[in-house]
């Protein structure tokens, strides 16, 4: 796109003794709002799908922990128990 701009305003620049060097595009503003959504489509899902996985990573992390604190709390309190029972036992 910027080639063909660049050759069309080298054209009209053509007869004033004028050479374009250079043509940069700074600056798009789309006045479509359709086209703007669609568009964004692909960065929204891309950062949606990012989100959902460190949630979900997360909430890995979270329920590994807490299964790691029950079979501690578990094996514990299986071993008081025991304890418990041979010392009323004797």
């Amino acid at each position: 796109m910027r080639d063909e701009i660049k050759e069309e305003m080298q054209e009209i620049l053509s007869g004033w003794g004028i050479w374009l060097e250079t043509c940069e595009i700074q600056d798009v503003r789309i006045t479509s709002a359709s086209l703007f959504q669609n568009l964004q489509i692909e960065f929204k899902e891309k950062h949606r799908m990012d989100a959902e996985k460190i949630s979900a990573d997360t909430q890995n992390t979270i329920n590994q922990e807490a299964l790691i604190r029950t079979t501690a709390f578990d094996q514990a309190k299986a071993e008081t128990e025991t304890a418990y029972s041979m010392f009323a036992s004797s």
